[in-house]
């Protein structure tokens, strides 16, 4: 970004002391309560992004006022079998953050996703919501890296192989003629669909490593059978001022016309029909209501104080 007129809406609106750089003194000054549970920081110290480790000196990233892994913890991290989030009529009892899926087969290579909710119920009659959140990624437009093993249909996926190329080949040839587009997001929509569908589509990507490895296994012993309904989403924080939000406004509409361009042979239970949201929209369809606790919801307001 050129200018820090949303930086300085947001920590107005939020009332913490930041730094030059926009961080707080440590990341506790960052989330609510100061003090995160033991089983959230085992999440965001095993997760790609190392949010919780400083680095060369520096202070923790999940100290950056604009941490986007600590906006969703900040939304997500009360919800519990007595304090449920309704959202679009369902009831989400479970939460885990920086939960991760196989995307390439006989790699390393996984996607995390930020936020994954579950309802009670099983099989068919249970709900994943899975949450990728952007805070101010989406405004670093231009193109990325996709490695070459995403062109291999026979032994770089677990699950519809042929397709998935297709969806990167016409990812590649965007990025070609387009600077003007978060590609990096549209990417990591294409890497968590790919692990999602291996989920449902491959019992080895299921039962032999996520059911194995994941932190619903680890904290609620559930594990997933590929009968559930899955939801996806790309959840995005949308300022007000005006540079930012023609830039969250452009790529709102973008990914979705992605996904719902180039995934429509992905299995039935992966709804993406509303395959991106702000965190207004989840405010307004749920999450307000189900917040009981007036000073968390206090400390939510102020976010969307910079919020369009």
């Amino acid at each position: 970004m050129k200018n820090n007129e949303f930086f300085e809406l947001l920590s107005s609106a939020r009332g913490i002391e930041v730094d030059k750089k926009y961080y707080a003194k440590t990341y506790t000054e960052n989330i609510y309560p100061e003090r995160m549970a033991e089983n959230h920081i085992r999440m965001f110290c095993k997760g790609e992004g190392k949010e919780l480790y400083p680095k060369d000196g520096m202070k923790e990233k999940a100290a950056c006022l604009y941490s986007s892994s600590m906006l969703s913890y900040n939304f997500f991290h009360w919800i519990s079998a007595n304090r449920p989030l309704v959202f679009d009529g369902v009831k989400y009892t479970h939460v885990v953050f920086e939960e991760q899926f196989r995307v390439l087969k006989n790699r390393n290579n996984k996607a995390n996703l930020d936020v994954v909710l579950v309802s009670d119920g099983e099989g068919q009659d249970r709900t994943v919501l899975l949450l990728e959140s952007k805070f101010t990624e989406h405004f670093n437009t231009g193109p990325v890296e996709i490695k070459p093993a995403y062109d291999d249909a026979e032994n770089g996926y677990f699950a519809y192989g042929e397709e998935w190329v297709g969806v990167i080949k016409q990812l590649r040839e965007r990025m070609g003629t387009d600077e003007k587009t978060y590609f990096e997001g549209l990417k990591q929509v294409t890497c968590h669909l790919i692990g999602i569908s291996n989920v449902i589509e491959n019992q080895d990507a299921r039962d032999k490593w996520f059911n194995k490895n994941s932190w619903l296994y680890d904290q609620y012993g559930i594990r997933l059978t590929g009968k559930e309904r899955f939801l996806f989403k790309s959840l995005v924080f949308h300022p007000k001022t005006k540079e930012e939000s023609d830039l969250s406004a452009d790529y709102e509409q973008k990914n979705k016309d992605f996904v719902l361009a180039n995934m429509g042979f992905l299995p039935n239970n992966i709804h993406i029909d509303d395959p991106i949201i702000t965190y207004r929209d989840l405010w307004d369809r749920g999450l307000k209501e189900s917040i009981k606790n007036p000073e968390l919801m206090d400390y939510l307001e102020r976010f969307l104080g910079a919020h369009k």
